[in-house]
C-alpha cells in the first residue's frame, strides 16, 4: 500500500469510527447535558483526584485555554469545582462535586448495562488487537508529524 492509499483509507475509516463512537456514546452523555470530551474530562478527574487544568490538558491532549473553558462550563453545570493552588496561584486545581461523582458513576453503569452483552461476546484477543492497532496508528502518526 502506498502513502496516498493509506491516507485515503485512514481518513475514511476514522470518519466512520468517529461517527460510530458518537452514535454509541453521545445519547448517553447528552442525558446529562455533556459532550463526549466533557464526560471524558470528568472521568479523568474521577480517576485521579489530583488534577490541575494543566495536567488535565496534557492528558487530554487539549490546549490549556480550551481545557480551562470546558472546566468553567462544567463548574457552571455543577459537575466540578476549581480552586487556585495556595502555593502557586498560576495553578488551578480541579475536583469533582458530588454531582460530578454520581454522574460519572451513572454513565459508567448505563454503559455497562447497554454494552456488556455485546462486548462480552467479542473475542478478548480481537479487542486487544484493536487497542494495539490504534496505539500503533497513533505512534505512526506521531512519527509522520515530526517530518
Amino acid at each position: 500500500m502506498d502513502v496516498l492509499e493509506f491516507k485515503d483509507q485512514l481518513v475514511d475509516l476514522m470518519r466512520d469510527v468517529s461517527v460510530n463512537i458518537d452514535n454509541a456514546f453521545l445519547p448517553i452523555v447528552h442525558k446529562y447535558d455533556l459532550t463526549l470530551i466533557q464526560a471524558q474530562i470528568l472521568k479523568h478527574i474521577n480517576d485521579d483526584q489530583n488534577h490541575s487544568i494543566g495536567s488535565l490538558a496534557k492528558i487530554m491532549n487539549i490546549q490549556s485555554g480550551n481545557t480551562s473553558s470546558m472546566c468553567k462550563q462544567l463548574e457552571k453545570k455543577g459537575y466540578l469545582e476549581r480552586h487556585r493552588d495556595m502555593s502557586d496561584e498560576r495553578v488551578v486545581k480541579i475536583q469533582l462535586t458530588d454531582k460530578g461523582i454520581s454522574t460519572i458513576a451513572e454513565i459508567d453503569n448505563i454503559l455497562k448495562q447497554i454494552y456488556t452483552p455485546i462486548f462480552s461476546s467479542e473475542n478478548h484477543d480481537d479487542i486487544q488487537t484493536i487497542i494495539l492497532g490504534l496505539q500503533n496508528l497513533k505512534d505512526l502518526l506521531i512519527r509522520m508529524n515530526k517530518v
